[in-house]
């Protein structure tokens, strides 16, 4: 029996953002981290500390409308892992604010879609936890394919992410087959909440 709100997580390229469209597609409520994230660069605290951190040129205004290049904010963040946790340090606690309110407003079959939901502490605000599992080689070749980058770029990506997901989720969905073998998977676990 699954308990909402649920959190959907898993490393990159791994497949979850096509679970997490699959779900959103049968009616569920998708609160997607990325977006968070977007919307964290915009409050002025918040820029304000990862321009002093990480460089005034990571952000070009647009009719005074902040935007940051987020390929440069992550080849700085990802340099190392002292440069990483500031950055975690910075946006974290933002966009936990703002996770809250939006499971505060959300149905009664909200997801809580991110991938760092672990290493966030995400994990509390959710009563069930699924991962989405994939191997190593094709999560590199998916991302290289979707973001052009190149394979040490994806490896201090994949590092920061936990990998323990095995021990850490309640539920596993394993993306190792074609997608009707995912979506089966998705059908299983959902069965009674579609």
């Amino acid at each position: 029996m699954l308990h909402f709100p649920i959190g959907l997580t898993g490393g990159m390229g791994s497949g979850k953002s096509t679970v997490a469209q699959t779900l959103k597609s049968r009616g569920f409520a998708i609160i997607d981290a990325d977006k968070i994230t977007c919307q964290t660069y915009q409050i002025p605290g918040v820029l304000a500390q990862l321009m002093a951190e990480f460089g005034q040129d990571i952000c070009q205004f647009d009719d005074d409308v902040p935007q940051i290049n987020r390929p440069l904010l992550a080849q700085r963040a990802f340099c190392s892992d002292n440069k990483r946790q500031r950055l975690n340090d910075i946006m974290h606690p933002a966009m936990k604010e703002t996770a809250v309110a939006l499971l505060k407003d959300a149905s009664e079959r909200a997801i809580l879609d991110a991938p760092l939901l672990f290493e966030a502490g995400w994990d509390a605000l959710v009563h069930t936890t699924i991962a989405v599992l994939c191997p190593i080689e094709t999560r590199i070749a998916r991302v290289q394919q979707r973001d052009g980058l190149i394979r040490q770029q994806i490896m201090s990506r994949v590092h920061a992410q936990i990998q323990n997901y095995e021990r850490r989720a309640d539920i596993l969905i394993y993306n190792t087959s074609d997608r009707q073998h995912l979506i089966r998977q998705i059908d299983n676990i959902f069965m009674g909440h579609v």
